[in-house]
């Protein structure tokens, strides 16, 4: 997945989803790091503003379809510091931002670009703007990857990235997004097709399940709160067409 944010992205991928930040990462989840007014209001700045060096990559590489060259995603990685130089001319009360929009593509093992540096040495800011990028490109249409449900991507981020962010990022992400959304179609372990209706914070895999009256035999609807049993668990989302039709709701 390191991959997905820069071989082959499209035009429309990358300037179009400039505001994932504040759409994605700047409210719910922000409360447990604690940031005040101002700091939400420099992350949502900084949010707008990271991919600004995206405007100095070429026209054909934002739209090429196929793997890029070596050369080619040089230029990719060189666009955090061509906005940081677009941002200078801010001033130096806006040394904050040059340094997020420099970093946002760091990681915390090292393995990021331009500088490669390490979680001690990197922004919170561009951290978690990193974190919600990655989001955003596995929810989104891409040309390079299949499409990822919320829950997915937030799972795909915690496997497949968890050393590449925090441990108090990544933990932050997990308790502001659930894993199963409200609306959410899910089978139990017991066989049974239920709908999300609440979320337990503090139990991101265990919220609360409605189920249909047609699976019971009394032809009731139960309400099931999973993080108070031990015995049912969600196995899977139900991703068919019929899926509101199999659990009662259509």
């Amino acid at each position: 997945m390191a991959r997905h944010r820069h071989t082959g992205n499209t035009n429309d991928g990358h300037r179009s989803n400039a505001d994932k930040l504040p759409r994605v990462s700047c409210r719910r989840p922000l409360i447990t790091l604690e940031y005040d007014r101002q700091q939400l209001e420099q992350l949502a700045l900084a949010g707008l503003l990271h991919d600004v060096g995206m405007f100095f990559v070429p026209e054909e590489i934002l739209v090429k379809r196929t793997p890029l060259t070596s050369a080619e995603r040089d230029v990719i990685e060189q666009h955090p510091h061509r906005g940081g130089q677009v941002l200078q001319g801010l001033g130096p009360d806006y040394g904050w931002l040059v340094q997020v929009v420099t970093q946002e593509h760091e990681r915390a093992g090292g393995q990021g670009y331009p500088n490669q540096l390490r979680e001690s040495d990197i922004h919170p800011f561009a951290q978690i703007i990193g974190v919600a990028d990655v989001l955003d490109a596995l929810v989104s249409p891409r040309p390079y990857h299949r499409l990822y449900l919320p829950h997915d991507a937030v799972r795909e981020i915690l496997i497949a990235e968890k050393a590449a962010f925090s441990r108090e990022v990544l933990k932050t992400l997990m308790e502001g997004i659930s894993l199963y959304p409200l609306g959410t179609h899910v089978r139990l372990n017991t066989g049974e097709v239920g709908v999300v209706t609440q979320l337990k914070p503090r139990y991101p895999l265990r919220p609360v399940i409605r189920t249909p009256a047609e699976a019971h035999e009394g032809a009731q609807v139960r309400t099931l709160d999973l993080s108070t049993s031990t015995q049912m668990r969600i196995v899977e989302v139900v991703k068919s067409v019929g899926a509101q039709e199999e659990a009662g709701y259509g």
